[in-house]
């Protein structure tokens, strides 16, 4: 991770290679971010249980009147 790095480049190799590493390094923290909302989804259906009519059910009831 980024924060056990010093990044400080020293010179240009230095430079590259964290310019190399640094898109890896982002998309590992966005999959860590998804997997989080993941589990705070399964852990609100869990708390809260499911949504007992959706938006699209309550636009068809409209739309049927």
């Amino acid at each position: 991770m980024l924060r056990d790095l010093d990044i400080t480049p020293d010179g240009p190799a230095k430079l590259g290679a964290v310019n190399k590493m640094l898109p890896d390094e982002v998309k590992s923290q966005v999959l860590l971010i998804e997997k989080f909302k993941h589990q705070l989804a399964g852990q609100n259906r869990l708390r809260f249980g499911l949504p007992t009519e959706s938006l699209d059910q309550l636009n068809l009831i409209f739309e049927q009147d």
